[in-house]
């Protein structure tokens, strides 16, 4: 079957486009290149893979350089914000790094034993700083520190508007929205 006129036109137009796009597409590869060698995403430490490097960046008001590190974490385990400073590490020296500020929103729920535990409230009375907890249904109110939750929680601690709790799981922190 023999091509009409217009079929052999169309086919020659398409077939320049087709040229100048590949050539224009090679030229760019060839010659706008920019070095060195590719890199795919994937996990960090993988050959081939993308992973942030940390950037020194200038700190609050002029103050000393933040580096920012890209670090996956639990996140059902405390912020490092609230976990406590100046254990001693292995060797039985103790770490004297300077702790940056943290800005954490922790929220006031999380689940223990398969149970929801809610901290409900902060407060003091009588000079003493209580907690008003929820453990599924169950609420208990003017809890101190040391005290059992129940169910194998233990409030360990209330510092302001959070408050460490202890379980067989570990030891974690609620604090109350602002």
């Amino acid at each position: 079957m023999a091509l009409s006129e217009r079929d052999q036109r169309t086919l020659k137009i398409g077939g320049i486009v087709l040229g100048v796009l590949i050539v224009g597409f090679l030229l760019l590869k060839v010659l706008g290149g920019g070095g060195g060698a590719e890199q795919g995403v994937g996990p960090p430490g993988v050959p081939g893979s993308l992973s942030p490097s940390p950037t020194p960046t200038t700190g609050p008001s002029g103050g000393p350089p933040v580096v920012l590190v890209f670090s996956g974490r639990d996140p059902f385990s405390p912020p490092p914000a609230l976990v406590p400073s100046g254990s001693a590490s292995p060797s039985g020296s103790p770490t004297s790094s300077p702790s940056p500020t943290l800005h954490a929103i922790v929220l006031p729920s999380t689940i223990v034993g398969g149970k929801i535990l809610t901290l409900e409230r902060t407060y003091v009375e009588g000079g003493v700083e209580k907690v008003d907890v929820q453990l599924d249904t169950r609420t208990v109110t003017g809890l101190e520190a040391g005290e059992d939750v129940g169910d194998g929680v233990r409030l360990e601690s209330i510092v302001g508007r959070c408050a460490t709790f202890s379980s067989a799981d570990g030891s974690f922190t609620l604090c109350m929205n602002a």
